[in-house]
């Protein structure tokens, strides 16, 4: 009975350890093995067959092939989207442009018209001034213009005082009044009574005009307003102050070409004698 009772305690012992060495963890095996030196390929846990061909599927040819042609297809599929909405942006800017160019031919040539009737319409509106100008002129030609009379001279004393001056002026003008010869008339200047315009358009030839006087070359005005004059037996017009300069330099006459008509008011432009 003995021997039997420690026959089966015995077994019961063996089958413990047998359990309990198998249940033991494969880490703590695989490290009493490498302390005893021993490399025994039962003390590691073995590899399944998923386990050690799923790496080698990774790299296959064939996976990296397919791979390759995703990436590709995804690539393509993005440049041809972009390439699509570059195109239509091209185009609409394209179109655009075309239509920013027609605009600006039409403004260009609308501005050429408009540029066209601004200068017929400032050559009408100077040929209106002139004649204007001219009709005014006109309607003064009958007119004196005195300058230099004597204060002392009183309002009612006036027409005596004028008719003693035409008389001083023009003996043959029929008037019973004759010109009183103590009353010192040198101090008068008797002008053409002429338009604003007319002084102001006739001051910018003042160095031209100057000039004439200066070495004896006898003048006239004429309308519109310009100088006419006979040199060497030939009419000539001046119908600008450059014309004048130029004129002046091809005769020699011309000592001061830096000379210019300075803007004057009209009645400091009267004060120059412009017969």
């Amino acid at each position: 009975m003995a021997t039997a009772k420690t026959k089966k305690f015995a077994t019961k012992a063996e089958k413990m350890s047998f359990f309990g060495q198998k249940s033991q963890p494969a880490s703590e095996t695989t490290r009493a093995a490498a302390q005893d030196g021993a490399e025994d390929s039962d003390t590691t846990m073995p590899h399944t067959d998923q386990e050690t061909s799923q790496p080698a599927e990774y790299l296959t040819k064939g996976f990296f092939e397919k791979s390759m042609e995703g990436m590709a297809k995804k690539l393509i599929s993005t440049w041809q989207t972009t390439t699509e909405q570059i195109k239509r942006e091209v185009m609409d800017l394209s179109a655009r442009t075309t239509s920013v160019e027609q605009h600006y031919e039409e403004l260009s040539s609308a501005q050429g018209d408009l540029t066209q009737q601004l200068k017929a319409l400032q050559c009408q509106m100077e040929h209106m001034e002139a004649r204007v100008v001219d009709q005014e002129d006109r309607a003064r030609r009958n007119n004196l213009r005195l300058r230099g009379v004597p204060e002392t001279i009183l309002p009612d004393d006036l027409p005596i005082y004028v008719q003693g001056l035409l008389r001083a002026y023009a003996p043959d003008i029929p008037t019973d009044i004759k010109a009183d010869p103590h009353e010192d008339y040198s101090t008068v200047r008797i002008m053409a009574d002429i338009s604003t315009a007319t002084l102001r358009r006739r001051q910018e030839f003042l160095h031209t005009t100057t000039e004439l006087r200066t070495h004896g070359i006898r003048y006239r005005w004429g309308f519109p307003t310009k100088i006419i004059l006979t040199k060497n037996g030939k009419t000539v017009q001046i119908s600008t102050p450059e014309e004048g300069k130029k004129m002046l330099a091809s005769w020699g006459l011309d000592h001061n070409p830096t000379m210019g008509a300075r803007p004057e008011s009209p009645r400091a432009s009267r004060r120059t004698n412009m017969d």
